[in-house]
């Protein structure tokens, strides 16, 4: 009966809350399309100041036992987005008397995770007990959600925005949009862009921990340009030619796929989500030899048709709105049919 009650609510959108501290606009348009309540978690701040003083990740779990103390919710069926809301959904489902929950893979979670020490595993491992089902987002985020779930994984990948094509010159420039935050590895990226040769400029658009080194560096050195954090980033792929992407780990990056459409070419780390839809010469297998990168961009300039051509297949790749959206509604209501 539980169950039944449970995918009538679906589609009333009457018995779903979903739970993030700063969602991505595919996850809002995923929780959008199962018609569950939006319920922002006000820790962003924390979060933040906790990847400056790693210390204060050891009292996010209370934090998150308090919030969920004393919020209020009717919702019995709970859309949880990430590491970040996964206490407070656990706490949720003790307090409340939560039926399911459904976890959204599609953070660093569960990679950090297993870079832990064993006690804090355990700890996780307790918790995750309480998790009834997951939607990752790529199957290398899937693997490292299985060395903690003993619950069905069910794999939907993102779609991304589609990018406008302007009539402007483009210049070669280097790119990185995105967060500026350590494991997207922006001091490495930087020190490269200012020793590479091919680079005119190199521009960086996002916000994020280290915002305030990106901001000193560009005062210091006149080829890095720092923008901020934009709405709009269509100007920027189609005014540089490179977009430098090597994160230590991303379960499913829309940039290189938005950067791709305009024919900024991505150059993106082997333990990228998404990397499958890329042809091999765009992914970076030594995040420590970035000569490798330098060297590719050569080819490319002696030849952009030739790589434009191959670019071209990934365009073809890229998952439609419309399909991904219709999948993980479908995935949805499977989990609540169990």
């Amino acid at each position: 009966m539980k169950s039944k009650k449970s995918f009538n609510e679906l589609k009333e959108g009457s018995g779903i809350l979903f739970l993030s501290h700063d969602p991505h606009f595919v996850h809002l348009a995923f929780a959008k399309s199962i018609k569950a309540r939006i319920r922002i978690i006000p820790f962003k701040k924390y979060i933040l100041l906790s990847k400056k003083f790693k210390i204060l990740f050891f009292f996010y779990p209370l934090l998150s036992f308090f919030y969920a103390l004393f919020l209020k919710t009717k919702e019995k069926i709970l859309f949880v987005d990430g590491g970040s809301s996964f206490y407070v959904a656990v706490f949720l489902k003790i307090l409340r008397k939560v039926q399911k929950i459904i976890y959204l893979d599609g953070d660093t979670f569960f990679y950090y995770l297993q870079k832990k020490e064993k006690p804090t595993n355990r700890f996780i491992k307790f918790l995750t007990k309480f998790i009834d089902g997951a939607i990752s987002v790529s199957s290398q985020s899937k693997d490292y959600a299985s060395k903690f779930l003993k619950v069905p994984i069910k794999m939907v990948c993102p779609f991304c925005k589609k990018i406008e094509k302007m009539k402007i010159e483009r210049k070669n420039y280097g790119l990185f949009v995105g967060r500026l935050d350590p494991e997207k590895n922006i001091k490495k990226i930087i020190n490269f862009a200012i020793n590479c040769p091919y680079f005119e400029e190199f521009w960086v658009v996002g916000d994020g921990v280290l915002r305030d080194y990106v901001k000193k560096t560009s005062e210091k050195f006149p080829k890095i340009k720092y923008f901020g954090k934009q709405k709009n980033v269509d100007f920027f792929y189609n005014k540089c030619k490179f977009l430098i992407h090597v994160s230590e780990f991303d379960s499913f990056s829309c940039v290189p796929l938005e950067a791709a459409q305009v024919f900024c070419f991505p150059f993106i780390s082997a333990n990228c989500g998404n990397k499958n839809l890329f042809d091999e010469f765009f992914i970076v297998k030594n995040l420590n030899d970035f000569q490798e990168i330098e060297n590719k961009i050569k080819l490319i300039l002696e030849d952009e048709e030739k790589y434009k051509k191959i670019l071209e297949k990934t365009i073809e790749k890229i998952p439609k709105k419309e399909k991904q959206i219709k999948k993980l509604v479908l995935t949805f209501k499977e989990f609540l049919k169990k």
